[in-house]
């Protein structure tokens, strides 16, 4: 009788434990997507830089994402963010440098505002972000220092706003 009484007990408080476990749980995914977006925005911020490093006269910054592709040792699935829906597309095995550069630059998860720049940009200035029109709570940003920070959606406008960003923020 007392096992009964315990195992009524457990399954009139599972679906209690699951209301409470499942939202903590969602919190915890999202926070690991954060995280890899930031790590993706870091690898493409060192692509950047190496490229730029390998620019003896200019150190200039490359002028889209296809251009790292083409130059640098990365992948195309660094362009995608965890966050979003988007998904690699299914001939990736078969396309060349340039056409995962063209999807790269087309159907990215990031925006990339180094175009123009060199490798002596100002510290505090965004170099790349999420894109926000994919994404709701907030954005990751990457600097030209290498680091990167999550803001919320507003703390990020009028950071685009400070360095006259916004054509590209919704």
């Amino acid at each position: 009788l007392a096992n009964l009484s315990i195992t009524n007990l457990y399954m009139t408080n599972l679906p209690l434990s699951t209301s409470i476990l499942v939202p903590s749980l969602s919190r915890s995914r999202e926070a690991a997507n954060r995280i890899k977006s930031s790590s993706n925005l870091r690898q493409i911020g060192l692509a950047a830089k190496m490229y730029a490093n390998d620019q003896p006269r200019t150190n200039a910054m490359p002028g889209d994402f296809a251009t790292m592709l083409k130059t640098q040792d990365i992948s195309v699935e660094i362009f995608i963010n965890p966050r979003t829906e988007t998904e690699l597309p299914p001939n990736l095995a078969s396309l060349s440098v340039e056409e995962r550069g063209a999807w790269a630059n087309e159907h990215g998860d990031y925006v990339w505002a180094g175009k123009g720049f060199d490798d002596s940009a100002p510290a505090d200035r965004p170099m790349a972000w999420e894109n926000p029109m994919k994404v709701d709570d907030g954005i990751n940003v990457l600097f030209f220092d290498g680091h990167v920070d999550w803001m919320t959606m507003g703390a990020a406008r009028a950071l685009l706003e400070q360095f006259k960003l916004t054509q590209q923020f919704p």
